[in-house]
């Protein structure tokens, strides 16, 4: 073999091993930045958005339900909360808090987990509704009440959600005025238990309490479905005894109480 034929096999072997060793060494893109868009179903504006990455987080707002979220983020694991609900009880780094004298706000929200890949990724995040419009109706010998002579209070023990959505434990403790029909409407959190009461009180105190997040459970009400959905109660006072009526369910306790 001549001089010349052996350089050339010789660069042929070294272009051979230069690109099998650059085929063996992948780059470690994990550093560079993902362009995040959230897209957003359910609710209303304003969002809120509370976005943690490692022991990083952020908080954005988005006024117009006509835009998306867009965060530049490292291409790792991530988890952020998308809510809209009274901005006024919500606490950065707690989540949603509701003090005694207030009761739930409507509230939409959601949480996702994932890992941002590539140049640019793109999410649609649904809302789901994470409050209970109860409304109470009263009557009194079977008819309407619109002035009913006492007080009502509801109290329980969850105050609120934390950045996870899960609710949070605390004194909940809502005096409701009703509307113009006589109707008493209270936003309840979602319950992960039936611990709510319902006092009837005048001036001296509490007349009769009653479990109402008994009532409520054995009504078939699901404090884990996904949405939460309205809840309507009729409260029945006869002379002897006091019935609670939803949808299909009904329950009639002896009361003590003259009305």
């Amino acid at each position: 073999m001549c001089f010349k034929q052996r350089l050339l096999w010789a660069g042929l072997w070294a272009g051979c091993l230069i690109a099998a060793f650059s085929c063996a060494v992948k780059e470690d893109r994990t550093d560079c930045p993902c362009n995040l868009v959230i897209g957003i179903r359910g609710g209303a504006p304003p969002y809120y958005l509370s976005l943690s990455q490692g022991t990083e987080r952020v908080e954005d707002t988005l006024h117009t339900g006509s835009a998306a979220f867009e965060r530049r983020v490292v291409r790792r694991p991530l988890r952020f909360q998308i809510y809209c609900a009274d901005s006024s009880l919500y606490v950065p780094g707690k989540g949603l808090v509701i003090p005694p004298g207030r009761d739930c706000p409507p509230v939409w929200s959601a949480v996702r987990s994932l890992v941002a890949e590539g140049e640019r990724q793109a999410e649609i995040v649904t809302l789901h509704k994470n409050h209970c419009r109860l409304s109470l109706a009263f009557k009194v010998e079977g008819q309407p009440a619109a002035n009913f002579p006492f007080q009502l209070r509801i109290r329980g023990f969850i105050a609120g959600y934390d950045r996870d959505d899960k609710p949070v434990a605390g004194a909940f403790d809502y005096v409701p005025c009703p509307d113009g029909k006589g109707i008493f409407h209270i936003g309840l959190p979602r319950q992960t238990d039936a611990s709510l009461a319902l006092e009837i009180r005048d001036e001296d105190g509490v007349l009769r309490a009653f479990p109402l997040g008994d009532y409520i459970v054995q009504g078939g009400y699901d404090w884990a479905a996904p949405d939460l959905p309205d809840l309507p109660m009729e409260i029945d006072y006869a002379r002897t005894q006091v019935t609670f009526r939803l949808e299909c369910w009904e329950k009639t306790v002896e009361r003590n109480v003259v009305i």
